[in-house]
């Protein structure tokens, strides 16, 4: 029975932070949002986007015996749905995205959202 109690506490105590990250997770869309209204109601017409990678992820193909690195990229731009801010992906030295990775910021997953706020100063800096 002790084990069984145990599990009920970890349980509750997994629900609790569940809950909180639930929050902070909204809290952070709410944010980027925000700052995305304020951006397309200046109306400005013109894209931007951060030079250098906002994240990347190294990689081996150990059959091909290659490897390389997939970068994330960050910016408001015209993209697929409308003015708004977008993240996107390239192999590093090819430049181009990567076909289908365009997708927008607020509906990106929880790590890149908080990996491109993070970031959000950039946009005043001359």
């Amino acid at each position: 029975m002790k084990a069984t109690s145990e599990v009920t506490r970890l349980f509750a105590e997994l629900t609790n932070l569940s809950s909180t990250l639930n929050q902070e997770s909204d809290a952070l869309s709410e944010l980027i949002t925000g700052f995305e209204t304020a951006l397309c109601d200046l109306k400005l017409g013109v894209g931007v986007s951060l030079p250098k990678p906002i994240r990347e992820v190294i990689w081996v193909d150990e059959k091909k015996n290659v490897g390389g690195a997939t970068e994330t990229f960050f910016g408001f731009s015209k993209g697929s749905q409308g003015w708004g801010l977008y993240m996107w992906e390239s192999v590093r030295g090819v430049g181009e995205p990567v076909p289908d990775s365009e997708r927008r910021l607020r509906e990106a997953p929880r790590e890149d959202r908080v990996a491109a706020v993070e970031h959000f100063p950039a946009y005043w800096r001359p």
